[in-house]
């Protein structure tokens, strides 16, 4: 591949910008070394700009920029992925990638964000946070938390109260989306486990 250069002598390469939550490829830009390291610092993305030969922070008419959730080199190490979760300026949360495609995030895709949200507080632990703080207690508070959400639970299900019951759903979803990450695993691999149950039991949900 020929790749120019910036004035830093760096390669420039090619980054495919994807949108974490909805899978969708979202643009094709440039990145060089600077613009890479800038990115891993700050978990937001940074781009090559040719026409000015400098980086710049990612922003299009649809989104202001991008919180970063995984940078992918290809094997030859002539490109990159990215994946991303767009903060976008407009009210409207269907938009439109640079090919015209629609990129619907859908309300259940918080669950994603907030995952990452953990795994950011993992990666930089702040002192205001209530993730920072359990996360540093361990697994066995963590998964005692877990346990207490589930009977809080259940006792508003039996209640009929469906604002608390909805209530306590948020608290045990988020503690244990906690507890996964403390096992430094992934909420897709839940969702992996449970789509592989049902297609070897023939569809038994």
């Amino acid at each position: 591949m020929d790749l120019s250069l910036g004035s830093n002598n760096s390669s420039i390469l090619p980054v495919i910008i994807q949108d974490y939550r909805t899978s969708k490829i979202l643009d094709l830009d440039y990145i060089d070394i600077k613009a890479i390291e800038k990115t891993k610092s700050e978990n937001i993305l940074y781009i090559y700009n040719r026409a000015s030969d400098a980086i710049e922070m990612k922003k299009t008419s649809f989104y202001s920029y991008c919180d970063v959730v995984d940078i992918l080199e290809s094997e030859s190490n002539d490109s990159y992925i990215i994946k991303v979760i767009p903060k976008e300026v407009l009210s409207s949360n269907t938009h439109k990638t640079q090919w015209g495609e629609k990129n619907k995030v859908r309300k259940l895709d918080f669950l994603i964000e907030l995952e990452e949200i953990i795994e950011e507080r993992k990666r930089n632990p702040s002192k205001e946070s209530h993730t920072t703080k359990f996360l540093n207690k361990g697994i066995n508070k963590i998964a005692q938390k877990v346990g207490e959400e589930a009977v809080e639970t259940i006792i508003e299900a039996k209640n009929n109260n469906n604002k608390l019951f909805i209530e306590e759903c948020a608290d045990l979803m988020y503690y244990l989306l906690v507890l996964i990450s403390a096992q430094n695993l992934k909420f897709e691999q839940v969702c992996k486990a449970l789509k592989k149950r049902h297609i070897r039991k023939k569809k038994v949900y």
